[in-house]
């Protein structure tokens, strides 16, 4: 096994002891990611008020914005399957966690 691999397995075993800490501490850095994209969504654009687009255009926007998250979080789910197939390190770990 070499260091590289040693690493990883003690890394996968320390977070894998405290499941519960490690998800609470993820949720909170999402919250707080979220909170500041939102600030700066209603900081950096354009309001609806003093905007030259109809309310048509807005909600296009917005359909269109979250589509492209969806397909995006699609995309990186698909990733993390194909990495998790048989036989791959990243599967290994998973198992290990």
């Amino acid at each position: 096994m070499s260091n590289d691999d040693a690493f990883e397995t003690a890394l996968v075993a320390a977070l894998g002891a405290r499941p519960l800490s490690l998800f609470f501490s993820l949720l909170l850095a999402l919250l707080v990611l979220a909170t500041a994209g939102w600030w700066a969504a209603q900081r950096y654009t354009v309001p609806q008020k003093t905007s030259r687009l109809s309310p048509a255009g807005f909600l296009l926007i917005r359909l269109a914005a979250g589509f492209a998250i969806v397909v995006a979080a699609a995309a990186g789910f698909a990733e993390i399957a194909i990495e998790l197939a048989a036989g791959r390190r990243v599967g290994q770990l998973a198992q290990g966690f």
